[in-house]
């Protein structure tokens, strides 16, 4: 999906329930390239990668394209200097050299009932936004080329339960927040 000089970002060809809400869940995986520790930012929603948009589709390529995402603001050097910050006082997600972070965010538009109700072979979910990860003296942007990229799930999909302990966002009526799953229920 996106990689940088410290790390690379996938997201996998499952989704996952979210009983609570009726949404479905997106899984990313953030892999660490490095032997020292890094970094992630996954303190705001709005600046996470996530799932953005989804359509059903004959083919396992997008037909057309019709989707705005976020641009990030520029990574000046006193906005490094607040990440490095945030790294040193325990505010970021830390990665051990050569490890992976696993998050899922949420999809506030569809559930399991609408996607397995799709009759196209394949389902496209754009994925968009950015993180922003550091080694506590470099400070690096992981973002998909052009904005968003567009992932093919062949139909029917595979549904996955979330593991304890995992990281979940969720964009609620309430505004986006956090939570570290401890059961397997949301």
């Amino acid at each position: 999906m996106c990689q940088g000089g410290l790390a690379s970002v996938s997201m996998e060809d499952c989704l996952y329930e979210t009983p609570s809400t009726g949404n479905f869940l997106v899984h990313f995986v953030v892999v660490n390239d490095g032997e020292d520790p890094l970094y992630v930012d996954l303190r705001s929603y709005r600046d996470i990668i996530r799932p953005i948009q989804y359509t059903e589709s004959g083919s396992p390529d997008i037909q057309v394209i019709d989707i705005i995402t976020s641009v990030p603001p520029p990574l000046t050097d006193s906005l490094r200097q607040a990440e490095i910050s945030a790294s040193e006082n325990g505010s970021l997600l830390r990665i051990d050299g050569y490890g992976q972070l696993d998050y899922y965010a949420d999809f506030n538009a569809a559930g399991r009932s609408r996607i397995d109700s799709l009759t196209t072979p394949w389902l496209l979910i754009a994925a968009g936004g950015w993180l922003t990860v550091t080694d506590g003296t470099n400070v690096e942007r992981l973002q998909p080329e052009g904005g968003f990229v567009y992932v093919p799930i062949a139909l029917p999909v595979t549904w996955g339960d979330v593991p304890n302990g995992s990281v979940v966002w969720f964009d609620s009526s309430g505004g986006p927040r956090v939570k570290r799953l401890g059961s397997n229920r949301i």
